[in-house]
C-alpha cells in the first residue's frame, strides 16, 4: 500500500467513524424526548387513578393516610418576568401561583445556560423553581425539552424543603396572556414520586 492509498483510508475511516457518532446522537436525542413524553403520560394517568381512589375512599385516619402514600401533585401558572444578557448562568427568569398539595402558593424561579437546540427543533435546559405555600414549600430542578410550541415535559428532583430527594415529573403548556415579557403563560403540573428518594439521600 503506498502513503497516498493509507492516508485515503484513514480519511475514509474517520468520515465513517464520524457518521456512526452522529447517528448514535440523532438516536440518543430522540429517546430522550420519545421517553420522557411516555414516562409524564404514563405517570399523569396513574396519578389520575390514584387521586380518584383516595378521593372516593372515607374514614377519617384511613383516608389521610391514603392520601399521604400517593404521589403529590402540584399545579402552576407561569411567566417570565425578564431574559438576562448572554453570557451568564441564568438566561431567564420566572413568577407565577401554584396549587394543589402545598396549599394555593407562589413560584418563582430560574432559567439556566446552556440551552441546546435538538434535531427536531425542540430546545432542552435545566431550571430551578422554588414554591411556596401554607401547607408545604419546596425546591425543584430539573430538566426540560421544550418543543417549537413551548409545551414541553420535565424530569427533575426535590433538591430542598418538603419531600426532599424525591424525583419529579411534570409537563407543561403554553398560550397567549398579558402576563410576562413575552406575553406568554405556561400552564404546568409537577408530580413528586413519593419513595423515589435515593437510600443514600434518607436521613
Amino acid at each position: 500500500m503506498t502513503e497516498l492509498e493509507f492516508c485515503r483510508q484513514a480519511d475514509l475511516l474517520a468520515v465513517v467513524k464520524k457518521n456512526k457518532q452522529i447517528k448514535h446522537m440523532k438516536i440518543i436525542k430522540h429517546l430522550t424526548f420519545g421517553t420522557l413524553a411516555v414516562l409524564a403520560a404514563t405517570l399523569f394517568f396513574q396519578t389520575s387513578i390514584t387521586r380518584a381512589d383516595a378521593h372516593s375512599q372515607r374514614g377519617g385516619d384511613n383516608e389521610r393516610g391514603n392520601q399521604d402514600q400517593r404521589n403529590a401533585i402540584i399545579t402552576w401558572t407561569k411567566h417570565v418576568t425578564a431574559f438576562l444578557p448572554p453570557g451568564g448562568e441564568i438566561f431567564g427568569t420566572i413568577a407565577g401561583v401554584a396549587e394543589g398539595d402545598l396549599g394555593d402558593g407562589t413560584l418563582t424561579g430560574d432559567a439556566f445556560n446552556p440551552v441546546e437546540v435538538l434535531l427536531d427543533g425542540s430546545v432542552t435546559f435545566e431550571a430551578e423553581y422554588r414554591l411556596v405555600g401554607p401547607k408545604h414549600s419546596f425546591t425543584v430542578h430539573f430538566r426540560t425539552v421544550q418543543a417549537p410550541d413551548n409545551s414541553g415535559v420535565i424530569t427533575g428532583v426535590v433538591t430542598d424543603g418538603w419531600l426532599k430527594g424525591n424525583e419529579v415529573v411534570g409537563q407543561y403548556t403554553a398560550r397567549s396572556c398579558n402576563e410576562g415579557v413575552n406575553l406568554t403563560c405556561f400552564d404546568g403540573t409537577f408530580v413528586i414520586l413519593k419513595g423515589s428518594k435515593s437510600k443514600n439521600d434518607k436521613d
